[in-house]
């Protein structure tokens, strides 16, 4: 089977997208009284985590065909160096444009903070006490996947090397913590760690092992099953953040399985945009940021009429910068990085990939 999957590749642009959108309205909602964002938006994170899990296991054959010691390496080159030039990105605001630093909610610069942030340690913001964030906001995301990538690459030991003991292993990993978390609610980074929306990760394993095994033959059925996950994703109503994963994760999980099982037609702006989806999360607080505070100064303040306006900007914005940082900053990073790994390193047949 192929590694790159397309409908994946294109469900990662419009799930990068559908961040990039609640983040706006949340912008919009400070800035004109009375506009409510669609919270519904905010499922593009779920659906990065279920879309992990999925290509963990189809890219690695279930974890049966690379060993432990290159998939991590491998994870750590496609994650850190593009986040720890955000995160430096944004300790140079925070010095240098203060006001753009509060923008996306970090005032200061703690120096334990930042080594934490780094490192994908989890830990309390200096500006948000009551959350696990790390200096560069979006990151927290960064904090599971990397969580998830440790407990594969472990997995992936223990299992031999045999795609269902990884499986199974990590799945079952993933849903004693969530337990653990469900029962005693514990304080700190083991809270992190246990919360329920680990599980996002182990419904993407489990979509690729039944799509692996018994995808969704017919086109009409599987189109189905995409537009309906779709209209439950916008349209159900928001309960408790502690039923996030109820909510979004068990309705994602569908979704990613149906858009594996599409074939789709070539549409190269998607394609785009899911190759640039990562610079995209990890860069699109910036562009929001000096967009808001030159809005704030040069753009009408009053009435909403002026807000499609703000909104094609904001994503024009973003988009065009995505771009530029994955041709410019992200991809020669990343080549590099891989031909350094391929001249260094025996490599390994089926590695992962992506």
């Amino acid at each position: 089977m192929p590694k790159e999957i397309i409908g994946i590749q294109y469900l990662r642009g419009i799930s990068a997208l559908s961040v990039v959108f609640f983040h706006i309205e949340l912008q919009l909602s400070h800035l004109y009284e009375g506009y409510r964002a669609l919270e519904s938006l905010q499922a593009g994170v779920d659906v990065f985590f279920v879309i992990s899990g999925f290509i963990m296991y189809h890219s690695t054959d279930g974890g049966s065909a690379v060993d432990a010691r290159s998939f991590f390496v491998r994870r750590l080159i496609r994650i850190v160096p593009l986040y720890w030039l955000a995160t430096l990105a944004m300790v140079s605001i925070i010095v240098l444009m203060p006001n753009l630093g509060q923008s996306v909610k970090s005032s200061f610069v703690d120096a334990e903070h930042l080594i934490a942030s780094l490192f994908f340690i989890p830990v309390t913001s200096p500006v948000a006490p009551q959350l696990f964030l790390p200096l560069l906001p979006t990151g927290w995301t960064l904090n599971y996947e990397m969580f998830f990538y440790s407990l594969f690459a472990v997995a992936i030991v223990c299992g031999a090397q045999r795609r269902s003991h990884v499986a199974m292993l990590v799945v079952a990993a993933l849903g004693a913590l969530a337990l653990v978390g469900l029962l005693t609610d514990p304080p700190g980074p083991l809270g992190f760690y246990t919360d329920p929306i680990v599980l996002e990760f182990g419904f993407g394993i489990i979509a690729a092992a039944i799509w692996r095994r018994w995808p969704i033959r017919s086109q009409p059925a599987a189109w189905a099953v995409f537009g309906v996950a779709c209209a439950l994703l916008i349209c159900l109503p928001m309960p408790d953040p502690a039923y996030r994963v109820l909510r979004f994760g068990l309705i994602a999980a569908p979704l990613v399985f149906a858009a594996a099982c599409i074939s789709w037609r070539s549409f190269g702006v998607l394609k785009l945009m899911g190759d640039v989806s990562y610079a995209m999360y990890l860069s699109h607080m910036f562009a929001l940021a000096a967009v808001v505070q030159i809005w704030r100064r040069f753009g009408p303040q009053l009435g909403s009429g002026h807000i499609p306006i703000l909104y094609a900007l904001a994503v024009l914005t973003v988009v065009c910068g995505s771009i530029v940082i994955w041709r410019l900053i992200e991809k020669p990073i990343d080549a590099a990085l891989r031909s350094a790994l391929q001249r260094n390193w025996a490599p390994t047949p089926g590695a992962a990939t992506g």
